[in-house]
């Protein structure tokens, strides 16, 4: 997938056909699948320009703690929210080391953690 996505729509258009690819091999249910590239959407926005496959563990993990510190998201959203980022770089980008978001985010996420309680994550050795 490409990172510039903004600057070259075929390729924006390409990374997102390769989304809903990874969406469906995760069988996610077509009524919920816009609502993962919406939350992909906002996350690549919010990184200013900056190229998605370079963005490290703690990226995320401050987007996803920065979606807590508003709590602008009901806790089932903040969880569509963590699906999103771990289908995006866990099934995708695995050249990003998996520390970007480790099995206690999706755990929690799954327990209906509030999104003001979210916690960054613990790197494993």
């Amino acid at each position: 997938m490409s990172d510039s996505l903004s600057q070259h729509p075929d390729a924006a258009s390409r990374f997102f056909d390769n989304y809903l690819i990874l969406l469906d091999r995760n069988k996610m249910p077509d009524k919920r699948r816009c609502w993962y590239v919406k939350h992909v959407e906002d996350f690549i926005r919010a990184q200013n320009r900056r190229k998605v496959k370079g963005l490290s563990g703690h990226d995320v993990s401050g987007y996803l703690a920065m979606l807590g510190r508003h709590n602008r998201l009901q806790d089932w959203q903040f969880s569509q929210c963590i699906d999103a980022m771990w289908i995006l770089y866990i099934e995708d980008l695995a050249s990003i080391s998996l520390d970007l978001i480790t099995s206690s985010i999706r755990i929690s996420a799954r327990r209906n953690v509030k999104p003001s309680t979210f916690i960054r994550p613990i790197r494993r050795p």
